[in-house]
């Protein structure tokens, strides 16, 4: 049997990879070729993952290609695991919460006779380097694929991408709207209406069609132009919804059925909310800076997963403010009394471009008697352009002295945690968790491995954190220590809301009062900010 690198095989063939994942004609994409594709994905890419996702869109051709990649599956070896017709996000978070790679047949947006397949490590989309060992795989056609019986598809997935978005948002957050689907064939137009209707919305079902239509949200059809401006003569909604193929792209319209274009969405965005926030601990969950750089890291199973022993949950991920106590160091609830109080909400305003956000928390002496003390927390949180700073302060209500540790426990958000840096530690004194003998920072950037890391530093000098993706400046003042740390591979898997893998999309990086705690005197008050900005590779 002659073998072949799989870039020549692929280019023989017609169907390559193009930006996202592998396209060509229907036509092109027989069965001996998908199995060869989802097999190469499998031994090159997958590795020892004993279970394997697999959906599609509602193009004609999508369950044929899904039935040739899932008789590579098992004959791998590994599980199936059917999520049936879904969005492509649906699909990725169900991989992600399974800790499983996934392949997605659709072709987003293009035209019916052709299709594509794209590929998922539990952590995300497939690299560029990994789709390079695709290519240089060797391979061969085999003679004849015998495509399996796709069984039943698994409820759970399109479950817990309903979850996502009705645990994230208040209950009847569009409660009193009566929001328009234009259906077509998208693959997302049932479970939207789901998502839709239990946030409270009314919702109008528009245009379903079981022939597929190519809607490209990038560039708006003529007839989509007029047919969305007819609905809005003949119904009354506050907003019109619509997707690509497979779900993945957003096309939004206004009340008078006229789709938001890029300089219509830029005007909206201007005075639109850049942070997303709860009272609860008064937590900022995400900050979008720089065109809609993610900030943050919040897990999406923090709020379905309810600690042990604990009234309230705080999300994994975002900013939680730390205080009277930071960690388990001391006779308090870890990293102390606030993170799971409500707090009040004083300002939430957008306005060109900048959100502000004021909350503030009264704490009193009998509130928990291991800490019989008054205080008054604010936390201030401003958002510009591409700069994010966030204040605490802390004021002595009381008659009474008291001390307290803590500060602000960011998780930021990176591509891959092994691949990310840290510059600007060099030399600082440290105390390590997990290594007692070293005594200061090591020359050089600061990395991670796969391994547990906590350290905590003797001072909080600037620093540059690599995200993957863009820089990270970070600075402080008031807090007089960064505390780094990161679960590592073996640490999180004693986190139940964090899903498999995601330890590899974040690192803390903490302004911290730890070594000397705060002393206050009636009356004397202590703030403390962190600055972030992104910087553009």
């Amino acid at each position: 049997m002659k073998m072949s690198r799989f870039e020549e095989v692929m280019t023989r063939c017609g169907v390559l990879f193009g930006t996202s994942g592998a396209r060509g004609l229907v036509a092109d994409m027989s069965d001996a070729l998908c199995y060869t594709y989802a097999t190469v994905f499998l031994q090159s890419v997958a590795g020892a993952a004993d279970k394997v996702l697999v959906g599609h869109d509602l193009r004609p051709s999508s369950p044929r290609i899904a039935a040739a990649c899932a008789a590579a599956i098992q004959d791998s070896g590994r599980e199936l695991v059917y999520a049936g017709a879904l969005p492509t996000p649906a699909l990725a978070f169900y991989a992600a919460q399974l800790g499983a790679p996934a392949m997605v047949v659709t072709g987003s947006h293009i035209p019916f006779d052709r299709n594509g397949i794209k590929f998922y490590r539990a952590e995300g989309e497939i690299s560029k380097a990994d789709e390079q060992a695709m290519l240089n795989a060797l391979v061969s056609l085999p003679d004849a694929v015998t495509p399996v019986a796709l069984p039943l598809a698994d409820p759970l997935a399109s479950e817990a991408y309903l979850r996502r978005y009705l645990d994230f948002f208040e209950p009847g957050a569009l409660a009193g709207l009566r929001v328009a689907v234009y259906e077509h064939s998208s693959v997302g137009r049932d479970v939207l209406r789901r998502i839709l209707e239990g946030l409270g919305a009314q919702v109008l079902a528009l245009g379903r069609t079981d022939t597929f239509v190519p809607i490209d949200t990038e560039a708006v059809r003529p007839q989509d132009v007029a047919q969305a401006r007819q609905w809005a003569r003949e119904h009354t909604f506050d907003a019109l919804l619509s997707t690509d193929g497979d779900a993945d792209r957003p096309l939004i319209g206004d009340e008078n059925g006229e789709w938001l274009r890029a300089s219509k969405m830029v005007d909206a965005l201007a005075t639109a909310p850049r942070l997303a926030h709860q009272d609860l601990g008064a937590q900022v969950l995400q900050a979008w800076l720089d065109n809609a750089a993610p900030v943050f890291y919040l897990s999406p199973l923090s709020v379905s997963v309810p600690r042990p022993g604990s009234a309230a949950a705080p999300a994994r991920g975002g900013v939680p403010v730390l205080f009277p106590q930071f960690a388990d160091q001391g006779v308090l609830p870890k990293h102390g009394l606030v993170r799971t109080a409500h707090w009040r909400l004083l300002q939430d305003t957008a306005a060109q471009g900048v959100h502000q956000l004021r909350y503030e928390l009264d704490v009193a002496p009998q509130d928990d008697a291991n800490w019989p003390h008054a205080a008054r927390l604010s936390l201030l949180v401003k958002s510009k352009l591409d700069k994010l700073v966030l204040v605490l302060r802390v004021s002595n209500t009381g008659d009474q002295s008291f001390n307290w540790t803590g500060g602000l426990h960011p998780y930021f958000a990176v591509q891959d945690v092994l691949t990310s840096s840290a510059a600007g530690l060099a030399g600082l004194g440290v105390q390590d968790r997990y290594d007692t003998d070293l005594r200061s920072q090591p020359p050089g950037d600061l990395c991670w491995t796969e391994q547990p890391f906590e350290r905590l530093y003797e001072a909080c000098p600037p620093v540059t954190l690599e995200t993957g993706g863009y820089s990270l400046r970070l600075s402080a003042s008031g807090f007089d220590q960064w505390m780094i740390w990161n679960p590592g591979e073996a640490g999180a898997r004693a986190l139940a809301d964090l899903p498999a893998g995601d330890w590899r999309r974040f690192v803390c990086v903490e302004p911290v009062c730890v070594t000397r705690p705060v002393l206050l005197a009636p009356g004397e008050t202590f703030e403390g900010r962190l600055w972030i900005q992104v910087c553009r590779h």
